[in-house]
């Protein structure tokens, strides 16, 4: 094999990596006030649909490390959801009150997801994945209903305010529509995240290891060692982690990747014919 072959090999499965990597994460609303501008839906012809339905479990041990993260399938794609059923059967022997807490926190809360201009970030140009719950939501909805396509104006949008206030069970938020208008390039509305992409994070691996983390929060673990290994902990500073490379854990392959592999196997092929 040439070295032009190799180094022709080298940059493609490069190039493959990097797509993975540059996988977009979600942003969630901040303490304060969180100014944001509304993009259209990204499906071509479909545009008026401009969220996406989403939920995640974190299971974590009863010591609170946490264990393993995957999509609820329920709240995602409103289909049954192999660790919601876990969650449920593994409740049926819970023995005490941190046994209770644990199943209980691993349970999903629902999400939708959007694309969004955010204007108090790092990045205020490029279109961003907004993740909210159903309260705010439901309240950009009901601005919809008096602000109607202003929201959406494909030259000068409206500027929206999301304000979180308080902590935990107390965390309040309140949507309100702003006087200011954000002028948006064309070239936006050619960069849209797409969501469906984004929501499609199943693989068999991590499926398993949540349902055995499930188990094990009632001391049902798996019997093998690997199967052990596969629960065994990422720490409680993972969180984050893996909030930044979640999309990037999915097996299914992305339409970049996908030409990547394709690629890879041109060149091989065309090594094997030359050889």
């Amino acid at each position: 094999m040439s070295n032009a072959a190799i180094d022709k090999i080298l940059a493609a499965a490069k190039s493959k990596q990097e797509a993975i990597k540059q996988r977009a994460k979600t942003v969630k609303p901040k303490d304060g006030v969180n100014r944001i501008v509304l993009l259209p839906g990204w499906r071509k012809g479909d545009e008026g649909v401009f969220f996406h339905d989403f939920g995640q479990h974190y299971v974590k041990s009863t010591a609170g490390e946490l264990q393993a993260v995957y999509p609820c399938l329920d709240k995602t794609f409103n289909k049954p959801c192999p660790v919601c059923q876990a969650i449920s059967q593994a409740s049926q022997s819970v023995t005490d009150d941190e046994q209770i807490k644990a199943l209980k926190d691993a349970n999903s809360g629902q999400s939708f997801l959007l694309n969004v201009i955010t204007l108090d970030g790092e990045n205020k140009v490029d279109p961003q994945i907004f993740e909210i719950r159903k309260t705010v939501f439901g309240q950009i909805l009901d601005l919809m209903e008096d602000w109607g396509a202003a929201m959406f104006d494909p030259q000068e949008p409206i500027i929206i305010k999301v304000v979180r206030e308080g902590k935990g069970l107390n965390t309040k938020y309140s949507v309100q529509p702003t006087m200011n208008k954000h002028p948006i390039d064309a070239s936006v509305l050619s960069r849209l995240n797409d969501l469906d992409e984004y929501v499609r994070q199943e693989n068999e691996e991590n499926m398993q290891r949540a349902i055995g983390a499930v188990k094990g929060v009632v001391g049902l673990l798996p019997a093998s060692t690997s199967e052990t290994k596969a629960i065994s902990a990422p720490s409680a500073e993972a969180i984050e982690v893996h909030e930044a490379s979640r999309a990037a854990e999915a097996t299914r392959a992305t339409t970049a990747e996908v030409a990547l592999d394709s690629d890879l196997n041109d060149i091989f092929a065309e090594l094997d014919a030359a050889g």
